[in-house]
């Protein structure tokens, strides 16, 4: 079984999300992940953004009675707090999917 994380894999994504090289290998895997977070939002936001834009387009040429309230074509976060179970099982899946595994904290 392979411990660890799986860095080149990590690199891989973090290059994606924009970060250089540079500034991957000067963060913490805490912060590495947060820049996820936030890239995640940004494309949300810019998905939502070019939907906007598209359905008022299609309100302006007359399709507007073919067309869903704007609301349901957009992305929306999550609504509802996660237990601490539910955390817990979202950060072994994404640990896993990077070769990591989850370690109890010890004090």
């Amino acid at each position: 079984m392979k411990r660890g994380w799986d860095w080149d894999r990590l690199l891989l994504s973090a290059r994606e999300v924009g970060l250089s090289r540079d500034e991957f290998w000067r963060l913490t895997i805490r912060e590495v992940f947060q820049e996820f977070v936030i890239a995640k939002r940004k494309a949300r936001s810019e998905f939502n953004q070019a939907i906007t834009q598209a359905w008022y387009g299609a309100k302006f040429v007359g399709a507007g009675p073919k067309l869903k309230t704007l609301s349901t074509y957009l992305l929306t976060g999550q609504t509802r707090e996660q237990d601490p179970q539910s955390m817990l099982s979202s950060l072994k899946v994404i640990a896993g999917g990077f070769g990591g595994t989850v370690r109890p904290v010890t004090h």
